[in-house]
């Protein structure tokens, strides 16, 4: 691949060496699916793609996206480092990624940054889990940081598997939420601070008080709307609502 594809040459024949990864790994199919494994194919990239002949537009990019897509219906989870600050090219790569699974597209380290924060500012994108990302070895809630907030469960178990490795159940439900606040103050507790690259200075991997402003509400409002529930189901039986008291 690398000697027909390079950072300034003015061909970027992605579909074709996608295709010829998947001629290989197909091969491989029933063995890695049947132990459960998979095959990590990181495409680093900085232009449109183009085709062997150094054309490109609609077609190109249609084939390149039916390359991609039928990779990834294969045991492969496939990462896309756009090494650019073009957004146009940003653009094509991320409309890939909206159209299929197992494929995740990443910008800088930075970029990144903002992403996550705009969706879960609770969290401190430490650079770790950047490079984890780049090299495919993220786990699967990782991947969904920079699209969109992580509900409370999520939250769960992301924090297990930061901290503890998913297997442990030393960590409360957030359904309890003063022993989940609990029980992440004393992990942080043991962590060392990360740098935050939003706030340019180190902090703790978890920010509690945003977490709770963003979370605990909610909680207190679960609960007032089961207990409001309640009451009214007690007062429906003597023929009463909450209005007319």
């Amino acid at each position: 691949i690398m000697t027909t594809a390079g950072p300034h040459l003015p061909k970027n024949p992605l579909a074709h060496q996608i295709r010829s990864v998947h001629r290989g790994i197909s091969k491989e199919e029933s063995r890695l699916s049947s132990q459960g494994k998979h095959v990590t194919f990181v495409i680093s990239t900085q232009g449109v793609p183009t085709d062997r002949h150094g054309k490109t537009g609609p077609a190109v990019l249609r084939d390149c996206e039916q390359a991609l897509s039928s990779l990834s219906k294969l045991p492969v989870k496939i990462v896309l480092r756009i090494c650019t600050d073009d957004s146009k090219i940003m653009d094509i790569y991320n409309g890939f990624d909206s159209k299929m699974n197992g494929c995740d597209v990443l910008d800088d380290y930075w970029a990144e940054s903002i992403e996550v924060y705009l969706h879960n500012p609770w969290l401190a994108y430490g650079i770790g889990i950047h490079r984890m990302r780049e090299a495919g070895l993220a786990w699967g809630l990782v991947d969904i940081l920079d699209e969109r907030p992580l509900s409370l469960n999520e939250i769960h178990r992301f924090c297990k598997s930061l901290f503890l490795g998913e297997n442990s159940h030393s960590l409360p439900q957030p359904r309890v939420w003063t022993d989940f606040m609990r029980g992440l103050t004393d992990l942080l507790k043991k962590e060392k601070p990360v740098w935050n690259p939003v706030l340019k200075r180190k902090t703790p991997w978890i920010n509690l008080s945003k977490l709770d402003d963003m979370y605990g509400n909610s909680q207190s409002q679960q609960r007032l709307r089961r207990r409001r529930a309640a009451v009214e189901k007690d007062y429906s039986k003597s023929g009463l609502s909450l209005m007319e008291i």
